[in-house]
């Protein structure tokens, strides 16, 4: 059963990563990506399945809050099986930010105690509003280890902005904002943009597995550090910005080091 299998991912010796997916991805496509994330990241996984298929996407939207009850009984699970007392990582990509946008707008506190299982936060390419995520990313019991991955060449999320248009905050949270200090003063952002397409890493949306890593060992490093609860060591990354007025705040770019 469901919890059999939780308390074998709780006792497997490795960190653990809890996945909620983005928009129209079904239950083949999701077990998919938790084998990469496995495979990739010597982590053992646990996924959210939301039903996120359907078009247009805006529709999902509805959906992803309908889903609050559900990923709160999903996170009670978690916790009664004692994965609080484990290194896990709560990894949201694309639209699956969305998800977790709802819990802390309209979840109840019960609903959202659970959330203490997590260790960390990892907002990978996230389809939720930079303008907005100031408002709720570190609202009351969200993950207080936040890193915020984007990039700006992201088919996906340019795709959502031109759905978006017509309102003041289309900009995604995975494309980045304009400046630093646009950001949560205390969540991190890794910025991407720089990878080229050269160094493997294409205009793809999950840039954060499989083949698309293979030739870039500071992302992959990076990545592998944030997943499995390590402390991330920005040494290796560039520094682009350091806001000053932040005390655990800020912006890197993903670019190896300057020799």
């Amino acid at each position: 059963d469901s919890r059999a299998a939780l308390v074998e991912v709780r006792d497997a010796g490795k960190p653990i990563v809890v996945y909620i997916h983005g928009w129209g991805n079904g239950n083949n496509k999701i077990h998919r990506r938790l084998r990469c994330l496995e495979d990739d990241y010597g982590v053992r996984t646990v996924g959210f399945a939301w039903p996120s298929k359907g078009r247009p996407p805006r529709k999902q939207q509805d959906k992803a809050k309908r889903s609050i009850e559900f990923l709160s009984d999903f996170l009670v699970d978690l916790a009664r099986v004692g994965f609080e007392k484990k290194k896990v990582t709560l990894l949201t990509h694309s639209m699956g930010n969305y998800v977790m946008q709802m819990l802390a707008e309209h979840g109840s506190e019960a609903q959202k105690t659970p959330l203490k299982v997590f260790e960390r936060w990892v907002l990978m390419a996230a389809d939720v509003s930079w303008d907005h995520h100031r408002q709720w990313i570190a609202g009351d019991f969200m993950p207080t280890d936040r890193w915020v991955i984007h990039r700006e060449p992201d088919m996906v999320l340019d795709a959502a902005e031109g759905l978006d248009n017509h309102i003041d905050d289309a900009r995604r949270l995975g494309r980045g904002g304009s400046t630093a200090a646009g950001g949560q003063a205390e969540t991190n952002y890794l910025d991407c943009t720089s990878i080229r397409a050269a160094n493997g890493i294409t205009t793809s949306h999950s840039y954060f597995l499989g083949k698309q890593l293979d030739k870039n060992d500071v992302m992959r490093g990076a990545f592998e550090q944030m997943l499995q609860c390590k402390k991330v060591k920005v040494d290796k990354l560039k520094t682009v910005n350091r806001p000053s007025t932040s005390k655990a705040s800020f912006l890197f770019a993903a670019t190896e080091r300057s020799k």
